[in-house]
């Protein structure tokens, strides 16, 4: 992972616990009115739950992919051994 994914991910983490610990001291409001008096999503809530949504994505392309098939793929080459303790 390059260092620039890394500090994108550290960011986004930071404001996830931000915006978690703001969410929890309003007393943790999942619906608020709206303008027609109606009620919506809190947008405390709806930030909160956008931002899990970017650190989740953030933490899938921060996970290093495999190279190559794996080598009980290849005809020939014998599986690694376990190694008993």
């Amino acid at each position: 992972m390059s260092d620039d994914a890394e500090a994108r991910y550290a960011f986004a983490c930071k404001r996830l616990e931000l915006l978690r610990s703001e969410w929890e001291e309003a007393g943790c409001p999942f619906v608020q009115m709206g303008s027609r008096g109606i009620g919506v999503e809190h947008s405390l809530h709806k930030v909160l739950r956008l931002q899990e949504v970017v650190v989740d994505r953030l933490a899938a392309r921060a996970r290093p992919g495999r190279a190559g098939r794996p080598p009980s793929a290849v005809p020939g080459i014998p599986l690694p051994l376990e190694v008993v303790k």
